[in-house]
């Protein structure tokens, strides 16, 4: 038996191994008391473990290799241990490398979704996939944690997650490549085919204040614009294994990113700015002394300070002088990660957006119909696939910009429909266009500083994608 802490230092596959920890209902970090590691259930080891847990401690059974019905004998011998909330899971879809997935046993519905939602062009995954339904009944499958609860309902902290997923089958999802990146749970009600809930865990300590500010995001969304489409709800939020978590209403629909053709660029592009507007509503314009500071000079003065000795003293004089004396403007939602990859398209026509962890609720109009309109365009065009290259992004931006182009047009198109319905003088956006890449230049950066756990590479900040937008934005090369 074990109760080795979780290394938060590790690198992103290692932590993607332990990622097991989510499925846990304890708030606080698993320690001695809490939680008991074993191998396959025997009555010994389990009897072992009742007398290290504490009451609400959990313990987890790991086993890597096939057990003919390994799944029912594992929660038959769980149960006359006196474990309760007995829950398997195979760790899928290879066991030589960290799981892409954490999947319930014994929850057919579950894995017909998982199934039905990852189309893949591999064939020897394609192949595979058939046996995992053969396999899981079988309880064939490998490796397989089990999870259960000892004692008394536990932790009294996780009360508002634990009242939310009572009875919901778990889907725990483990995407992206950095440490940084969220990991995500699906939760099915009762019978249900497709989850009505989806959960964010923080991986690592530098990532909890970005989960808690989406759950103070959506929950101000939801108490000021309760009739807006296209949000999530905020449902719940707490912490799971000692990191912060936040619970939200899960937006159904295919991803704009997957639907983003040449020929349905205008389409969607139209649809996005009307939900950009309605995001926006009916603001008045407020004096710049109001928000200048906060929202353009301060970013300036941190821009200078990052990126002035890799851009040169030229480029940052330049952008300031473009960026002064804005006048007058209306203070929006800002999204701030308006790319397709955050927007989905209901069933309705609906255009809804996730991941609201950066955004500003009082910031400036344009910058996320611009981010959008580049991030499609670069997209579509394979910018992002390998290491970006800036010469390319800078080509493709500048086609955007031309109207003569078909990409261009559509592109002004939504740029005026969306001056004109907030009232902004459309001579204004090529510089709200700039600021964009200014803050969203500042994001990356971040995100970049949180992955190195310091200041990251030089390299890597000289690859940041928006400094060659913001190049062509003023000319400098």
């Amino acid at each position: 038996m074990s109760t080795e802490p979780i290394d938060a230092g590790a690198g992103n596959e290692a932590l993607r191994r332990d990622d097991w920890r989510f499925l846990l209902r304890q708030s606080g970090a698993p320690g001695r008391g809490t939680l008991v590691v074993t191998g396959f259930p025997r009555a010994r080891t389990l009897r072992a473990a009742r007398a290290a847990l504490a009451d609400g401690g959990e313990v987890l059974c790991v086993w890597r290799r096939p057990r003919l019905r390994g799944v029912q004998r594992a929660r038959s011998r769980l149960r006359r241990a006196r474990f309760d909330d007995v829950a398997l899971y195979w760790p899928g879809p290879s066991s030589r490398r960290a799981a892409e997935f954490w999947l319930p046993l014994e929850e057919p519905r579950v894995l017909s979704h998982l199934l039905a939602r990852r189309p893949t062009a591999d064939r020897r995954r394609a192949i595979l996939r058939p046996l995992w339904r053969a396999a899981e009944p079988a309880g064939v499958l490998a490796p397989v944690y089990a999870i259960a609860r000892y004692g008394g309902a536990g932790d009294p902290d996780s009360d508002a997650f634990a009242e939310l997923l009572a009875g919901r089958a778990l889907l725990l999802l483990s995407p992206g490549w950095r440490r940084i990146s969220k990991v995500v749970g699906l939760a099915f009600g009762p019978g249900e085919t497709d989850p009505d809930v989806l959960v964010k865990f923080s991986r690592v300590a530098a990532t909890d204040a970005a989960v808690e500010r989406e759950g103070e995001v959506l929950g101000r969304l939801g108490r000021e614009r309760p009739d807006l489409r296209g949000v999530p709800r905020l449902l719940a939020t707490g912490r799971r294994a000692g990191r912060s978590a936040v619970a939200q209403s899960r937006l159904d629909g295919p991803g704009i990113r997957s639907l983003l053709t040449p020929d349905t660029f205008e389409d969607l592009a139209g649809r996005v700015t009307r939900w950009l507007i309605s995001l926006a509503g009916s603001p008045s314009p407020q004096p710049a002394e109001r928000w200048e500071r906060r929202l353009v000079t301060g970013p300036l003065d941190r821009f200078e300070e990052i990126f002035g000795p890799v851009t040169g003293e030229d480029t940052v004089r330049r952008v300031r002088d473009l960026l002064s004396g804005l006048g007058e403007l209306p203070l929006v939602w800002e999204h701030r990660d308006c790319g397709p990859w955050n927007l989905v398209l209901g069933a309705d026509g609906q255009v809804a957006a996730v991941d609201w962890e950066t955004s500003e609720p009082h910031g400036l109009p344009c910058t996320d119909l611009a981010y959008f309109l580049a991030g499609s365009l670069l997209d579509m065009e394979g910018a992002f696939a390998g290491r970006v290259d800036h010469d390319l992004v800078a080509r493709l931006h500048a086609r955007l910009l031309d109207p003569s182009t078909p990409e261009g047009a559509v592109a002004e198109r939504c740029v005026a429909r969306y001056c004109h319905a907030l009232g902004i003088d459309q001579a204004l956006y090529p510089r709200l266009r700039l600021l964009a890449w200014v803050v969203l230049a500042l994001i990356d950066y971040e995100h970049l500083a949180m992955e190195a756990g310091g200041d990251p590479p030089e390299r890597d900040v000289r690859g940041i994608f928006f400094l060659a937008l913001i190049a062509g934005e003023v000319g400098v090369r």
